[in-house]
């Protein structure tokens, strides 16, 4: 299979032979390794770069680099890859820069992107991208345990170097070399005190980039330690550091940053050139102390191990290299995950990926896109408990909902204080609930698939639904962090083997980093995904004042003059429900939503008995769990206004509010109150310290007055070989829900 990549670099380094960091190295050996093989490779990279592929350059910008010009910069590089699209018919965009969430196009074919740099430097936002078909991956474990929990990662890539070419007769000499950028988190100036102290000479070599910052490290905290034992070279090419790798006595790595990888350790050791480092991030990992190097935890215990360092095996060094770090293997690792997302982004079948002993890629398996630490066995596959009664259920409530409070991904509406209610009262079918255990764990609870089976009216088709369907948003499971691959790859499995009890899976309103996207179907399923219904949601900042909702200035105004008019008419007063008054306001907003619409002679979301009984039974518990905020406008006391809003805690990868549905008292329309009444609920998301004000499901205008945009939901439809043929859609269509009483009626009867 002939590729085509297109690999970005970070636009403010050249890919070149001398002046290259970590990112621009692993870059290059990849697209010289693409063009070796036959494959096409593109790289969109600063000017100045000299890849074996096809560049698109994106100009360098001069003099220290202000905002404006790094904003320039990376609009150029947006336009570039733009071009790079249009022009070739590229399979996989692989992005190596920290900023590439500034120049990520919004749709296009699956992008890779390698996380060079500790997980603390990257923006929160680019673990939970909605942008579909975009994968990220560590270079090392250390980095991967840093990452957010159940953040979306491919399995890890190690970096990896060539064999030098070393030069013949060059003896070792009393010295010591360094070799990066120079920057305060490399912490020079220390492995130059070290040096001195140890009474070696020393070489730096490395790039000073124009960012304030770095020179003004470089001018105050190395030029003054420079000296004819102590020197400084700058960028140097492949073959002058070889020479350099040769000659020296040891490498001194004194970084404080976390470190992911370290090339240029996995290079000495390539030479035979012993490292001494500090103790930070992946270096322990890569550093065998007393058998590579030392690890040392500062500059005295660095300037003794100098001393040391003839008790290092050169040979050993040379082998251990070759053996956990060469640079073949990386490629191969890279090329795998290659055809594997092209294979995906052109609707082949596809296997995927499994780390398999030792983390090695092989092309088939299963897409590992949640991984844990740890290598997979059989042994380690969670176990499959059916959980098929409503009696059943409610005795696993207390275990989901301790899991539901683990998932950092998880919203209100996954907890099992919002779902066993809603089975209750107004599920249909026979329930079919995977509870999945660790086997090795006494039997803990790692995850809940909340399904159930429901055969459509005048047909015979067995469909799985997720419970809370058509009356609830994000449908998804509760996984523990690091089991979400394994719990949905067992729990497909489990459909497989269970195929004689149904005949199609719908799993509709999945987000787009949803464990239940991650993982392929069984070999002979039809699986089919496509967009579902958005949610439009407001996204709310901090201003210098505080913190402040960037409300458009139409509604702001409108607001204004609202709560004019409403103080003018009494006493204007908001409230959220508590324990005291939740009575009081359940009934008021299932009054407020039933006359609301009544003066449109339509029911509403709320008409029937079972919904009224499944919200009484569900209030309680989400008040209890803290999620729940009904919200409540009275006018000289009396209630004209209810807003029904649930919550996602702090702790949370993303702390949003979720307006679910809204009523208001038609009499005093003229007020206004359920718009007042938004208004203040986001104005309160934002005292909580929320991230997003979501709307849900829908498209109704006026939640874009409110300045909401779009987020992206996904629907899976799965079906195995021996299936019966397919009825009419029971999603797409919401006057087609498995239970007229789910059904959320109009979209607009969610408006305020």
């Amino acid at each position: 299979m002939k590729l085509t990549v297109l690999s970005v670099a970070y636009p403010f380094a050249p890919v070149d032979s001398a002046c290259v960091g970590g990112a621009e190295q692993v870059l290059s050996h990849l697209d010289a390794a693409l063009v070796r093989g036959g494959h096409r490779s593109i790289v969109v990279a600063a000017e100045g770069s000299t890849p074996a592929g096809t560049l698109i350059a994106t100009s360098a910008p001069t003099g220290l680099l202000t905002d404006e010009k790094r904003q320039a910069v990376q609009r150029e590089h947006l336009l570039n890859i733009e071009h790079a699209l249009d022009r070739f018919d590229v399979d996989v965009i692989h992005f190596h820069g920290i900023d590439f969430h500034e120049y990520l196009p919004d749709c296009g074919p699956a992008a890779l992107v390698t996380l060079h740099l500790p997980p603390g430097w990257y923006p929160p936002g680019i673990f939970r991208l909605e942008r579909p078909r975009t994968f990220l991956h560590c270079v090392s474990r250390s980095q991967q345990r840093a990452c957010p929990a159940a953040a979306n990662l491919l399995p890890v890539i190690e970096n990896g170097v060539p064999q030098l070419d070393l030069p013949t007769g060059v003896g070792k000499r009393k010295l010591a070399l360094m070799l990066g950028r120079i920057c305060p988190e490399k912490n020079f100036h220390a492995g130059l005190d070290a040096a001195a102290r140890a009474g070696v000479g020393a070489i730096l070599a490395g790039c000073v980039f124009p960012y304030a910052e770095h020179e003004n490290y470089f001018r105050e905290q190395i030029i003054p330690r420079l000296s004819r034992a102590a020197r400084f070279v700058g960028p140097v090419d492949p073959k002058r550091k070889s020479r350099l790798l040769a000659a020296a006595r040891c490498l001194l790595v004194p970084s404080i940053a976390p470190e992911t990888s370290s090339l240029v350790a996995m290079e000495a050791l390539a030479a035979g050139t012993p490292v001494i480092a500090f103790r930070s991030g992946a270096l322990p990992n890569i550093v065998e102390h007393g058998v590579t190097g030392f690890l040392v935890n500062d500059e005295e215990e660095m300037a003794a191990a100098i001393a040391m360092v003839d008790r290092i095996d050169p040979d050993i060094c040379r082998a251990i290299a070759r053996d956990r770090f060469g640079l073949q293997g990386m490629i191969d690792k890279y090329f795998a995950v290659y055809r594997q997302l092209a294979s995906a982004d052109h609707g082949e079948a596809t296997e995927g990926f499994r780390a398999g002993e030792n983390g090695v890629f092989s092309d088939a398996g299963h897409t590992e896109v949640y991984v844990s630490e740890r290598d997979l066995s059989p042994r380690e596959m969670p176990v499959v408990e059916e959980v098929t009664t409503t009696d059943a259920l409610e005795r696993l409530s207390q275990e989901w909902s301790a899991l539901w409070a683990e998932d950092m991904r998880a919203t209100p509406f996954q907890s099992p204080e919002w779902l066993i209610p809603w089975w209750r009262h107004v599920g249909r079918g026979t329930l079919w609930v995977l509870a999945l255990r660790d086997r090795l764990a006494s039997g803990r609870l790692v995850g809940v698939v909340p399904w159930y089976v429901f055969v459509e009216p005048d047909t015979t088709k067995r469909q799985i639904f997720p419970l809370g369907i058509a009356t609830t948003d994000y449908l998804d499971g509760v996984f523990a962090a690091g089991w979400e691959a394994r719990c949905v790859e067992a729990a497909l499995a489990h459909l497989d083997a269970h195929s004689g009890r149904w005949d199609e899976c719908e799993m509709p309103q999945l987000r787009p980093r949803s464990p239940l996207l991650s993982q392929p179907a069984p070999t002979g399923w039809t699986d089919t995904m496509e967009e579902s219904d958005p949610c439009p949601a407001v996204a709310l900042a901090a201003t210098p004042d505080g913190p402040a909702a960037p409300l458009p200035r139409s509604i702001v105004q409108n607001l204004a003059y609202y709560r004019r008019r409403a103080q003018r008419a009494g006493l204007l007063r908001a409230e959220v429900a508590h324990d005291g008054n939740l009575q009081e306001l359940f009934e008021a907003w299932f009054r407020l939503h039933g006359a609301r619409w009544s003066v449109r002679d339509q029911a509403g979301v709320l008409s029937g008995e079972a919904v009224r009984r499944w919200h009484a039974d569900a209030l309680p518990g989400l008040l209890a769990l803290g999620a729940l905020r009904l919200h409540a406008l009275r006018l000289d006391g009396k209630i004209i206004a209810v807003c029904h809003v649930l919550a996602s805690d702090g702790r949370r990868h993303e702390r949003a509010h979720y307006y679910y549905l809204g009523g208001f008292d038609p009499e005093y329309s003229a007020l206004s109150p359920g718009t007042l009444l938004v208004g203040h609920a986001i104005d309160e998301a934002v005292r909580e310290g929320a991230d997003v004000f979501d709307f849900l499901r829908g498209r109704e205008a006026y939640k874009y007055r409110w300045g909401a945009r779009d987020r992206r939901t996904y629907r899976r439809r799965l079906r195995h070989a021996g299936a019966n043929g397919i009825g009419r859609d029971a999603v797409g269509n919401r006057n087609s829900t498995p239970n007229p009483a789910q059904s959320r009626h109009a979209a607009a009867a969610r408006e305020p």
